[in-house]
Order: C-alpha cells, then sequence, then structure tokens
C-alpha cells in the first residue's frame, strides 16, 4: 500500500521517520526533482531500501544516467523498456497518455507497467471539447484492458465536477467508473470500494480537502491533484 506524507517544513524528518515505521520493501518515486538529492536522503537518513526512481524521458537525465545514479543508491536489479505507445507523441488528439513504461522490474516482484497519465484539451486551452477528453479517457480505458500483471497510473485527469464552467466533467466519471474512491480530507476520514477499472485511491491534498466548494460540488477529482493506484504483487 502507499503513505502519504503531508508536505510541510520538516518533510525530510517526517518522511524518513514514516518509512522507518512502516518499512516498505520498495519505495517508489517519481518525478523527484533531483537525484543528487535523492541519494543525499537516502544516505543522510540512513535508509536501505530497494529506491526505484521514475522519470519522463524529456526530463534532464537520460534513463542511463538515471539508472547509473541509481545504483549508488542501493538499488535492486531494475531493467527498463521503452516502447511506443498512443499518445506517447503529445498531440491535442492522443494527450491521454504522456508516458508509459512497460518492463519495469522491481527487485523479485517482477514486471511493473507505469502509466503517467494527462488528459487535456487542445494546447491553446481555448477549446474545451467534450469529446476529445471523452476520446482520451476511453483510449486510456482500452490501454489499461489490455495491459496484464501490476499496474500503477499516476498522472492529471484534469476533472472538477462542477468547479467552474471551463473545467467542467469530460465524462470521465460515466468512462472510467471514477465514483467510489477514497477521499483524504482534513479529518482522514477515508472510505473506499473497489469496482471496474476504479483507481484504489484518491487523495485531495489537505489544503483542498475543506473547502467550500470541495463539499458543495462533490469535487472527486481535479487538476492537479495526486491520483495514486495500490499495487498488488
Amino acid at each position: 500500500g502507499f503513505h502519504r506524507v503531508p508536505w510541510q517544513a520538516d518533510a525530510e524528518r517526517v518522511i524518513a521517520d514514516t518509512l522507518k515505521r512502516v518499512n516498505p520493501e520498495v519505495i517508489l518515486i517519481v518525478e523527484a526533482p533531483s537525484f543528487t538529492e535523492l541519494e543525499g536522503f537516502v544516505e543522510r537518513n540512513n535508509l536501505n531500501y530497494h529506491v526505484v526512481h521514475v522519470r519522463q524521458q524529456s526530463g534532464r537525465r537520460s534513463y542511463a544516467d538515471s539508472m547509473a545514479l541509481l545504483s549508488r543508491v542501493r538499488v535492486d536489479a531494475v531493467s527498463l523498456e521503452t516502447p511506443p505507445v498512443p499518445g506517447s507523441i503529445r498531440t491535442p488528439d492522443t494527450a491521454y497518455m504522456d508516458w508509459s513504461y512497460r518492463g519495469l522490474l522491481v527487485a523479485e516482484y517482477g514486471e511493473l507497467t507505469i502509466i503517467g497519465v494527462h488528459l487535456k484539451s487542445p494546447w491553446d486551452g481555448k477549446q474545451r471539447s467534450y469529446d476529445i477528453r471523452d476520446a482520451q479517457a476511453r483510449g486510456l480505458l482500452d490501454y489499461i484492458r489490455g495491459i496484464d500483471g501490476p499496474l500503477l497510473v499516476l498522472g492529471d485527469f484534469n476533472d472538477s465536477p462542477g468547479r467552474d464552467e471551463k473545467e467542467r466533467a469530460y465524462g470521465l466519471r460515466d468512462t472510467l467508473g471514477l465514483i467510489d474512491e477514497i477521499l483524504e480530507r482534513s479529518d482522514g476520514d477515508e472510505v473506499t470500494q473497489k469496482k471496474g477499472f476504479n483507481p484504489d485511491h484518491i487523495f485531495i491534498r489537505g489544503g483542498h480537502a475543506g473547502m467550500r466548494e470541495t463539499e458543495e460540488t462533490d469535487w472527486i477529482i481535479s487538476d492537479h491533484r495526486p491520483v495514486w493506484t495500490n499495487v498488488e504483487y
């Protein structure tokens, strides 16, 4: 399972304490700010876990560099293959898939597929089309259905029901079945039901959880809110 640590001034200490308490076998870090910081964090806090770092190919370092740096922070056998996938070259019609990595081998757990999602309307943001967003969601769902084994989906669904005219729902609730989610609110209450292709975990950041518009509009998936799925091996 995943353990979320809220951001605060002493975040490093809190995260390190959480890792030592939970004692995970694998840490998966997506889009960390820098490998130097990651390496220093692991060494300063005397952590000794399997650390897997994933970032987009368009990032500041290539995957060869990524793996070389990871080898210095006690990473077990990791193998990456990045075959072309629909939407990996983003256009207004195929923006549903930012990146996808198949064949990520995590220690003894086997192959893990990681999908990064960014559903969006055309680049200029002036044309917001239900048809475009709906097609992206359906394409994503078809892609998910074709994957066997452990799957991790992360990204930006850009779906804020009723928040304002520009960010109305684009069919995601109907297409992906995003209805029964975990909402991590400020009081910590969590409710979950797993149906179909629903994500296992959807988190609303703490500062937004108590906002009036969140309560009034059933704000379940929002622009730039983390969406994590639980990986079961």
